[in-house]
């Protein structure tokens, strides 16, 4: 209510109440539900006072609610709708980013950093300000506490598409292959690794002139191997690469090379509508070649595409069936071909015991 917003504007005089209010908030902010009403009501402008207060608690608890506001890109957007206030985020986080020597201070600010990076007006402004070299020397750290949030803020970049062949430049293709090779088995704190790894492959191959880069830098066989991980983000992140780097013909070759096709079949046919729809999609790219179409076939894909027809996603039993008509017409065109090549051998044995006449009369393909 407006009663409630004037006394939270009104908190800062009393410390613990602004405390109290800071904690409140950082918890309230993992509900999505709780955190699209914040927004929706500007009350994220009023935290913003908790973010800058001297009080080093409230200001923990404030930097921690900022970034949990901005942890979904609707959010993230309505928070940067004006220049200026994008302007004073910038400078107020990357001055504790650098500043700082409470590590807990710093990595909140680097999440709530990459977090506001889904709004396109904000990844312009990291990169009108030059922020990104700060960015990516944090994601090239080893401590994970740093590497992790500053990696993230790279790929919820990439979805400005005006930014990523910048973000390549800076090695972001490099970066996510390493992050890649980390499993589930790994630390705790870096468990997270192959799901940003996955959010910046699908984010980067998004653009059609990067994606023969992808295939040079080790990108494809991450996205291959992601595509088997028993995280259902990773495998939908993963799903959504392929499916765009598989447009790519070189990159469809070495996918196959790496066994892709067992994975998407499984995905094809998991109940998950995004999964399937990116899967299938991705298999339709691939199986456009003859030799593809063979290796498509003996992984059983003819028999999954049966199952598929009868799939409750429409995408899915359109793409199948299609996919199938395909397959179908090249085993014709094959077919076509091996016996134009048998008449062709036929004739030349018979011009050669002049037996061959020219109405087709001694041809038995002729006759057939």
């Amino acid at each position: 209510t407006r009663d409630w917003r004037g006394a939270i504007a009104k908190m800062k005089k009393d410390k613990r109440l602004a405390r109290c209010a800071a904690r409140y908030f950082a918890a309230a902010g993992g509900n999505q539900n709780v955190r699209v009403k914040i927004v929706d009501a500007n009350i994220h402008d009023q935290v913003w006072s908790f973010v800058k207060s001297k009080d080093a608690e409230t200001m923990k608890f404030g930097i921690l609610a900022y970034g949990k506001f901005a942890d979904d890109a609707y959010c993230a957007k309505q928070m940067c709708q004006e220049t200026l206030t994008v302007d004073d985020l910038v400078k107020f986080f990357f001055a504790r980013i650098t500043k700082t020597d409470d590590t807990d201070v710093e990595n909140w600010c680097l999440m709530a950093v990459a977090r506001l990076a889904q709004a396109p007006l904000f990844s312009d402004k990291l990169a009108k300000m030059d922020k990104l070299p700060i960015i990516f020397a944090k994601a090239n750290d080893s401590i994970a506490g740093r590497k992790l949030p500053a990696a993230l803020c790279v790929a919820n970049c990439a979805t400005n598409k005006t930014l990523r062949v910048r973000l390549v430049k800076h090695r972001a293709y490099q970066l996510f292959v390493d992050m890649s090779k980390v499993g589930s088995h790994a630390r705790r704190d870096m468990q997270d690794y192959q799901r940003v790894a996955a959010l910046g492959f699908r984010n980067l191959s998004s653009n059609f002139h990067l994606r023969a880069l992808a295939g040079r830098v080790g990108a494809v066989e991450a996205v291959v191997r992601m595509l088997r991980s028993r995280d259902q983000d990773i495998r939908r992140y993963a799903a959504k690469a392929a499916s765009e780097l598989s447009l790519h013909e070189e990159n469809g070759k070495k996918m196959v090379d790496f066994g892709v096709f067992p994975p998407l079949i499984a995905l094809a046919k998991s109940g998950d509508k995004y999964c399937e729809d990116e899967a299938v999609t991705a298999l339709a790219n691939l199986a456009l070649t003859e030799d593809n179409q063979a290796e498509f076939q003996k992984e059983g894909g003819m028999e999954a595409m049966e199952v598929m027809a009868l799939s409750r996603n429409p995408k899915v039993v359109k793409i199948a069936k299609r996919l199938t008509m395909r397959v179908r017409m090249t085993k014709l065109r094959t077919a076509a071909r091996f016996a134009g090549k048998m008449a062709a051998v036929q004739k030349e044995e018979l011009m050669k015991k002049g037996e061959w006449n020219e109405d087709g009369d001694k041809d038995e393909f002729s006759r057939a």
